[in-house]
């Protein structure tokens, strides 16, 4: 029967609006309310499960994850980054938005949750008091992607905004120490621009000293020449320059030069003079053209560029041309001076070289480096120095060192420094402390030493800049735990010593030494013998020994010493050794205890236990002390001299080597019940054959001995001498008063009633916190508890009685009903008393509350139900994800061309489809932990078959498999070992449609050791074919996973293709 949810009808019209057809639909709702019931359960299933992703997120690092749901309620909070903001999640669960956010923030806040509950993703930066967090609100969907809450995930970034803006501050400096190099560079430009300027006056008035020139022109040691053209030239925008200059380097000849000139060419004035330009240049044609036309364009120029003599080889020349005119304005030829620069070339270039050495050695120095004058300001500073600072280079220029010193340290920085320019000293070492520009201090180490420039006469300082901080922090620290030690070893009531072994000196030791020893330690440190000399006489000899081992490692000895006023002191000393980088002993530690109030503690001991063992020895009762195989560990007088026996004979020895087997036998009966249940044994009227053949009877204790772990090791029998019925009566009484005082002082409630139940003889106090009643009321009334036992559980109760009875024991876990009406569970081990006769006349139990157990034992098991249902779904979920993932890989398939491409798609399928079935048969099955192989193998070989086209085909496929069952560890890789080789044997094996075989065998070989063999009739491998080293990712797969499953694997293609693997089962990782 179909459920609507809603129908609906509508009329179709004419054209003029007049009814036509009547039109209706009606959505069928089933499975909607089916899948609506599913998702209900599932949900309740996710939400029992919640503690396990409480778990996941607690450990979120530096963040924290929220969820609420669509009243804006937090559901769910945890995560380490809580604790950091000063929030416990007890804060937060179950509380809204509104109670949780500052008011100036809830709109943020609520806008952003509100979008997020309409599908929207928002990230977001929030301070929270002094920290910076980064948040993510994204919706939570459920599998039919329906928005059921919200989630918010809190990551704190205070650490990298900060850095952030460290960033932009570097950047900021950055652009100022630009914009202030820019004004240096353009005021350097202008200075330029004034001398170039300054220069051309200078030409000027050379010029107008041109007769002058002439006078000193062949004395001068710079070469002078006159070039001459045959006629004048016109040299403006109206002439064809590049024609002209074809004429002038034609023409122009040399008319007149000094002998300077000639010589600094290498050449005869007959060879000089009438040389052209063209001469002159010829080995750099283009550039002599370049310089001759600057000089017509500006009528002088200075040129310094490279020439060559005559003899061919190269020389530096620095030259001053100036244009010769006529009264016309023409030119008709030029003056130049020369001067041959060619060591001052080499000189200048050995300078730049060196000078760049220098500035790169001082930027990239790891010290400061600075050159402040005599009044303190800085005239150079390197990086090194700007960073220890935190000033630009530009900033410090315009400073003085006093500016960046810290107050306190100025005053004797000044005064080496005036004695430092003033002479008196070549140099100083100080340190101090320097401002950085955000305020900080820093410390530094500076060497300071005078400069004198010898040309130009400056004066400054050259200073070395060490940052020392880290020395400075480690230094104090030193100091901090230097002085903590020497608290605690002053402080502390045993003596702390350190040993130089190479010096064999005494370095330290504490005060308490004075007061164990009694003696100034400065007689110690003065001679080391005496501490020899203090130790007794008789443990001198072992301390010295022991003493020389202690370079082979930790020791610990002890010993006496002789105190001043005599007094014998016991010490004990633990000594070991420091050794030092190189692992060699230097020193040896050690810590002397005063132990003598101890030592005393063991001797009065001592005399205790010996006191004791008169004690138990004049005891007339026999005791008897056995191990856990009956053997004796000891005795006591009594039993001693009963046996005519010493101690050295009764140890190791059983009660059988001296007594009947009969007796014996019993013996061992009543030891073993001790041992296994735990508890005190009285045996009354035990016979014993005494060493005259006569038998007495005792009434024996059989007592449990408990190791510290509650584990029973011993058992310790008093026997008394019951033959006087006096005696056996004394002993009867004080065994009731022991078992009174037992039973009144255990939280269990101890019972005894008759075998009739009719009578009620005692009921110990627990009785009452238990059951919630009054022991009188139960005295009173009977036995008639049976009515407060819950309906359901008296059954049990009346199916115990009958094998009381009999003589058993019984163990009984059943309800009862308190007065108020609560219910709680009990454990009720009741068992029979015998009589002298060996009848029954009483039944005793202990009755134990087991309601907290029993709450806790429904809590696990609901728990584990839980999981179970959520790993399940889990196992379903990833089932049908692969499935998606391998319809996706066929639906992309369908359009792909290259059958090699295709064959890889077909092969991943395959692969997903090997693994998707292992989770299908875990979700069906009643164990989540185990797969069983045979209807998994069939399954994944009918896959196989279908994609490969084999059901009508002529290849038959065998299959031979145990009834195996594999964890999912092992599981899964045999799958796909499975799907890669008979993959492997359906596309290639059986070419051309012809027939053949492919089995499949599984087998079991021991408990976790299994066998697998697929293997076919098929062509085999082709020939050359190497099967270990081959490529194919098939084979590499299987490989691998052979490995991961730590098997062997042994390939045969002699007759068509055998993989045979050998493997043990994985150890399985438990869920759940």
């Amino acid at each position: 029967m179909a459920l609507v949810d809603e129908s609906r009808c509508y009329f179709s019209r004419n054209p003029d609006g007049s009814p036509q057809h009547l039109l209706g639909y009606a959505i069928d709702i089933t499975d909607c309310k089916r899948e609506a019931r599913e998702r209900n359960q599932l949900i309740a299933s996710l939400e029992k499960s919640q503690e396990m992703y409480r778990t996941l997120i607690k450990y979120y690092p530096n963040g924290s994850v929220f969820v609420f749901d669509r009243d804006l309620r937090y559901s769910l909070v945890d995560g380490q980054g809580l604790a950091r903001a000063g929030i416990s999640k007890e804060q937060l669960e179950g509380k809204s938005l509104q109670e949780t956010v500052p008011p100036e923030d809830l709109q943020l806040f609520e806008s952003k949750y509100r979008a997020a509950l309409a599908g929207e993703e928002h990230t977001f930066e929030y301070k929270y008091r002094d920290l910076i967090y980064s948040i993510t609100v994204v919706p939570l969907k459920n599998d039919r992607e329906e928005i059921f809450a919200g989630m918010v995930v809190s990551q704190e970034i205070t650490e990298q905004k900060q850095a952030d803006l460290s960033l932009q501050q570097v950047k900021k400096d950055l652009e100022i120490k630009f914009q202030k190099q820019s004004a240096v560079l353009k005021a350097s430009n202008q200075q330029l621009r004034e001398e170039i300027i300054e220069h051309w006056r200078a030409e000027e008035a050379l010029r107008e000293s041109q007769q002058q020139l002439e006078l000193f022109f062949s004395q001068s040691l710079d070469g002078f020449l006159f070039m001459m053209l045959d006629e004048p030239i016109q040299w403006d925008d109206t002439v064809d320059k590049e024609k002209v200059l074809d004429g002038v380097f034609a023409s122009e000849k040399v008319t007149k030069a000094n002998d300077a000139l000639v010589a600094i060419y290498g050449a005869t004035k007959e060879e000089f003079i009438g040389q052209t330009l063209n001469y002159f240049f010829s080995h750099n044609l283009a550039e002599g053209r370049k310089i001759i036309d600057r000089l017509f364009d500006a009528g002088r120029i200075h040129v310094e560029c490279n020439n060559r003599k005559f003899d061919g080889s190269q020389i530096s020349i620095e030259g001053d041309y100036i244009c010769i005119y006529d009264n016309q304005g023409r030119i008709a030829g030029h003056f130049g001076v020369q001067r041959d620069i060619s060591d001052r070339k080499k000189a200048e270039a050995a300078l730049r070289d060196s000078e760049e050495r220098f500035r790169a050695t001082v930027e990239q120095a790891a010290v400061g480096i600075t050159h402040p004058d005599k009044t303190g300001r800085y005239l150079r500073v390197n990086q090194k120095f700007c960073e220890i600072v935190g000033y630009t280079a530009s900033e410090l220029l315009s400073r003085t060192w006093m500016d960046v010193t810290y107050p306190e340290d100025l005053e004797s920085d000044l005064a080496q420094t005036n004695r430092l320019f003033s002479g008196e000293i070549d140099s100083f070492k100080i340190e101090k402390r320097l401002v950085r520009k955000n305020g900080t201090l820093v410390w530094v180490n500076v060497t300071a030493s005078l400069v004198r420039e010898p040309l130009s006469g400056a004066v400054y300082s050259v200073v070395v800049t060490e940052d020392i901080s880290d020395r400075k922090i480690a230094e104090e620290a030193l100091k901090a735990s230097e002085e903590r030690f020497r608290q605690l070893a002053e402080n502390i009531e045993s003596v702390f010593w350190t040993l130089d072994i190479q010096q064999q000196q005494l370095i330290y030791i504490s005060p308490a030494y004075a007061k164990i020893w009694g003696r100034d330690s400065d007689e110690l440190y003065a001679t080391r013998q005496s501490f020899i000399d203090f130790i007794h006489p008789e443990d001198r000899d072992r301390v010295i020994a022991s003493f020389q081992n202690i370079v082979r490692g930790e020791h610990e000895i002890e010993y006496r010493i002789v105190r001043p006023d005599g007094e014998i002191r016991w010490i004990r000393d633990r000594a070991f050794p420091i050794k030092n980088k190189f692992g060699a002993v230097y020193r040896i530690v050690g810590i002397a205890e005063d132990i003598s109030e101890r030592k005393q503690v063991q001797k009065e001991m001592q005399n205790a236990q010996q006191m004791y063992q008169q004690i138990l020895d004049a005891i007339a009762d026999t005791i008897l002390v056995k191990g856990s195989d009956s053997r004796i560990i000891w005795a006591n007088k009594s039993f001693r001299d009963y046996c005519k026996i010493d101690n050295t004979q009764l140890a190791s020895h059983t009660e059988s080597q001296f007594q009947e087997f009969d007796c014996t036998n019993q013996y061992l009966l009543d030891d073993a019940r001790v041992f296994r249940t735990g508890q005190t044994l009285q045996i009354y009227e035990e016979p014993h054959k005494g060493y005259d053949g006569k038998v007495r009877y005792f009434d024996t204790i059989k007592s449990p001995i408990f190791n510290t772990e509650g584990q029973v090791v011993m058992t310790v029998g008093v026997s008394r001498d019951t033959t006087e019925r006096k005696q056996a009566e004394k002993a009867l009484r004080e065994s009731e008063e022991r078992f009174r005082q037992l039973a009144e002082n255990i939280q269990d409630s101890f019972w005894l009633v008759t075998t009739e139940l009719t009578d009620i003889l005692y009921l110990s106090p627990a009785y009452e916190q238990i059951w919630g009643r009054s022991r009188e009321e139960l005295y009173a009334t009977g036995c008639n508890w049976m009515e407060w036992v819950h309906p359901e559980d008296k059954h049990l109760l009346l199916s115990a009685w009958p094998r009381l009875l009999e003589g058993n024991s019984t163990s009984t876990e059943y309800r009862i009903v308190r007065p108020d009406g609560t219910i709680r569970w009990v454990y009720d081990r009741a068992f029979p008393i015998l009589d002298e006769s060996g009848k029954i006349y009483r039944i005793a139990g202990i009755c134990e509350d087991i309601s907290d157990r029993k709450l806790t034992e429904a809590r696990i098991q609901g728990a584990l139900r839980e999981k179970e249902v959520l790993l399940k779904e889990i196992h379903h979920r990833v089932k049908n994800n692969m499935q998606v993932i391998s319809s996706l890989l066929q639906l992309q398939a369908q359009y792909i061309e290259d059958e090699d491409t295709l064959s890889l798609f077909e092969e991943s399928q395959t692969r997903i489809h090997s693994m998707a079935l292992i989770h299908e048969q875990l979700y069906q099955s009643e164990h989540l932990d185990r797969i069983d192989i045979q209807p998994y193998v069939e399954n994944l070989v009918a896959n196989l078959s279908q994609s490969f086209g084999c059901y009508s085909s002529s290849i038959c496929i065998n299959l031979n498999l145990d009834p195996i069952s594999l964890n999912i560890e092992t599981a899964i890789p045999c799958g796909l070992i499975i799907n890669e080789l008979a993959s492997n044997s359906l596309k290639y094996a059986f070419t051309q449609g012809r027939e053949g075989e492919i089995s499949i065998d599984f087998r079991k070989i021991s408990d976790r050791e299994f066998y697998l063999s697929i293997k076919d009739n098929g062509t085999g491998f082709p020939e050359g074919f190497d099967v270990e080293n081959t490529e194919t990712l098939g084979l590499r797969l299987v490989r691998m996973l052979t490995r991961q499953l730590d098997g062997s694997l042994t390939i045969d293609s002699q007759c068509g293709t055998c993989y045979d693997i050998k493997f043990k089962e994985l150890n399985y990782r438990r869920r759940i």
